[in-house]
């Protein structure tokens, strides 16, 4: 019942033409983007100093499709916060009208 309610207001937010979709997979390193170098990662995201969800990214097990992904407002600018090797970071993402892909390296 939960995925019908969710994939209804997915579909309803994209059919509204003012929201896009942001995904974030994380790979162990730049020399492992491939479906076996995912890693699970906690993403924490941001518009402002307003958290507006989270979740964690797929790890090497799971379907090579299966991302985590975010249905954002278009022209906004958010932060992704997350850990890596070095502990607690954040990237910056400017969504303009098309679906952006974020990729994070653990190392």
């Amino acid at each position: 019942r939960y995925i019908d309610l969710f994939n209804q207001q997915y579909s309803q937010q994209l059919s509204d033409k003012t929201f896009t979709r942001l995904s974030v997979t994380m790979y162990t390193d730049r020399e492992q983007c491939q479906p076996e170098g995912r890693t699970k990662c906690n993403v924490d995201i941001f518009q402002g100093n307003d958290q507006i969800g989270g979740g964690s990214t797929a790890t090497k097990l799971q379907d090579a499709n299966d991302q985590l992904t975010f249905i954002v407002k278009k022209n906004q600018t958010y932060t992704l916060r997350y850990s890596d090797k070095r502990g607690p970071n954040e990237k910056k993402v400017s969504i303009k009208d098309e679906p952006v892909n974020v990729i994070l390296y653990y190392n």
